[in-house]
């Protein structure tokens, strides 16, 4: 597990010993966890590294640069061997750094985001991974550039004076991130994926390392050529990331995306404990013991109410301090290994046809209204007071417009799987970086490896859609990965085996409304008798709709779910102050010094 930070002044003066402090300090609300610094006139770097990835990952130099990580960036491992140190790894970004080389930034494969300070230069350069999947933050003063890789570090330095963002936490409750890389707060900036940020004397600049629009088609002589790459990508993704281990931890549902980790693993003779939290009555219990007996590995479940809460690591926490008979313990306890983003890169299970019809067609506005409306995205206007109702009314829409204009795929039918690459589906693993320093998990996700990600880029969409090349690619596996029934999605190639005989689809349960009625309104209780943001929400309007959605009028759990959202930003600044509208879309980002 790590965690970096850091401060930078465009002065080469002593920074205070209060604000080095406080920021070291945030780093981890874990009393036992002792942080690394680096200090130099004019920087300081921080972070903390409780061993989960077996060997630390910063370095120095004797003129005073130096570079942090947090997460693996997986460099090498194509050239015969299976994986390469950390610290060589770190090194190896490091000494590119200073000598202005971003090649080895370029070829890594894992998921992590980096500091490095050039001491020659008085420079301080912020990097994160290819796709983003590691987060980096940014905050500037007229005096100060603060970067952390977890939000609630900034929140934790009284220094640091934060406002929210009402478009910012808008779209992160609609679509799960803000766009154009803001955040929920006005003076803190998300990094893009494969961006890099260059602080000087001179001011910000900043560059983008893969331009992933740019991903030419494959030549491929049929589908099932396009399966050996995809298979070839897959198999070294896993290599690369299970190193030398003989015990490992992986999360094993009732699909296919983490049924293909495991039984990789498995199958390079890994001993593996498989933990499946699952919904009350779903086929995921049953299907994902059926499988973890046929493939051999040792299973714990536990049921998974889907609270609005629920933290599936914190689960895993729980349930790992009590082995079930039979268990190895795992070299790397700090690991997990997880499905994320198998069925939407190789699924697409997000491109909805839709989507790819009118954006071929140039349509991109029509694109994006049926994106909201099947989403369930459309911005709840009433909910806001004036003057916001009307600013945020449509502002939603605009952005995502905005966003997908800048992508030029050479399939137009790819815009829409770019955007949701690009913003929502890297951000699925921000949430849990927030809170590593408490739940003590790094999770390993093969399925945004950057390689096994170009490859799914560059195969035609109607191979992919539907699970058609999935459903190809299981052959290769055969039993039991084709033995034990799995559960499809909707609209998509079906399992051919029949289902457990027990059990409901997962998402039938989710998705019920009587399922979720309850959570919402124990939230809407909470909201109506808490602090909300009173300048941005209107408590009669969310009063009224939750009467309504209690006695099953009407679902308004839309409008519940953002104003859940929006009050709990509101209530982390701890200052409960409401900034102005963002600047618009395409506004200048970049900061020169006066």
């Amino acid at each position: 597990m790590t965690i970096i930070a850091g401060i930078w002044s465009a002065t080469r003066a002593e920074l205070p010993r209060e604000l080095t402090a406080h920021l070291a300090r945030a780093l981890s609300r874990n009393p036992a966890d002792r942080p690394w610094t680096h200090e130099v006139p004019g920087c300081f770097l921080a972070k903390v590294d409780i061993g989960a990835f077996g060997e630390p990952a910063a370095t120095s130099d004797p003129d005073g640069s130096a570079t942090v990580l947090a997460g693996e960036p997986l460099l090498g491992g194509d050239d015969g061997s299976r994986w390469r140190p950390r610290t060589a790894d770190t090194r190896r970004l490091h000494d590119g750094a200073v000598r202005g080389d971003s090649r080895a930034a370029r070829d890594a494969k894992g998921a992590y985001c980096a500091l490095h300070y050039d001491a020659r230069e008085h420079v301080l350069r912020g990097t994160t991974d290819l796709l983003g999947i590691r987060p980096l933050y940014e905050y500037a003063t007229g005096e100060y550039v603060f970067f952390a890789s977890a939000l609630r570090i900034l929140e934790g330095v009284p220094e640091v004076s934060l406002t929210l963002d009402a478009r910012g936490a808008l779209e992160q409750a609609l679509l799960f991130t803000p766009l154009h890389g803001r955040s929920v707060y006005r003076e803190v900036r998300l990094l893009a994926p494969s961006e890099r940020v260059t602080w000087s004397a001179r001011g910000r600049q900043a560059e983008t390392l893969r331009a992933w629009d740019r991903v030419p088609p494959g030549r491929f002589a049929g589908v099932e050529d396009a399966v050996d790459a995809v298979d070839r990508a897959f198999a070294r993704a896993v290599d690369r990331r299970r190193r030398d281990d003989t015990a490992t931890v992986a999360f094993l549902s009732g699909g296919l995306d983490s049924r293909l980790i495991v039984t990789s693993l498995r199958r390079a003779g890994l001993a593996v404990r498989t933990l499946n939290f699952s919904l009350v009555g779903s086929l995921d219990h049953e299907i994902g013991r059926l499988f973890a007996g046929a493939i051999g590995s040792v299973h714990d479940e536990r049921p998974y109410h889907a609270g609005l809460d629920d933290k599936y690591l914190r689960m895993a926490a729980e349930a790992l301090l009590s082995p079930p008979a039979g268990a190895v313990a795992p070299e790397r306890p700090g690991f997990l290994w997880a499905g994320y983003g198998g069925s939407g890169i190789l699924g697409q299970i997000n491109n909805h046809p839709e989507y790819v019809e009118r954006c071929r067609r140039g349509d991109l506005t029509g694109a994006v209204d049926a994106f909201l409306d099947l989403k369930g995205a459309r911005v709840p206007a009433r909910l806001f007071r004036a003057p916001w109702s009307a600013a945020l009314a449509d502002l939603t829409r605009d952005e995502i417009l905005a966003a997908v204009s800048e992508l030029a795929p050479a399939d137009p039918g790819r815009v829409f799987d770019l955007y949701l690459l690009l913003n929502a589906t890297r951000t699925q693993l921000h949430g849990d970086h927030e809170s590593t320093d408490i739940d003590r998990f790094e999770q390993q996700t093969p399925f945004f490896d950057p390689d096994l990600v170009e490859n799914a880029l560059s195969v035609p969409y109607e191979w992919l859609a539907g699970h058609h090349l999935y459903h190809r690619w299981l052959e290769r596996f055969g039993p039991p990965v084709t033995s034990v029934p799995w559960q499809a999605y909707p609209r998509h190639e079906p399992c051919p085996l029949p289902p457990p005989s027990r059990g409901r689809p997962q998402w039938a349960i989710a998705r019920s409304r009587a399922f979720r009625r309850k959570a919402l309104m124990r939230a809407a209780l909470r909201l109506l008798g808490g602090p909300l943001p009173g300048e941005l929400l209107d408590r009669k309007y969310l009063a009224a709709v939750s009467v309504l959605h209690a006695l099953g009028v009407r679902n308004y759990g839309y409008a519940i779910r953002v104003a859940r959202h929006l009050a709990g930003i509101w209530e982390r600044t701890g200052r409960n102050e409401l900034g102005p509208a963002s600047p618009p879309v395409g506004a200048e980002r970049d900061m020169v010094f006066s």
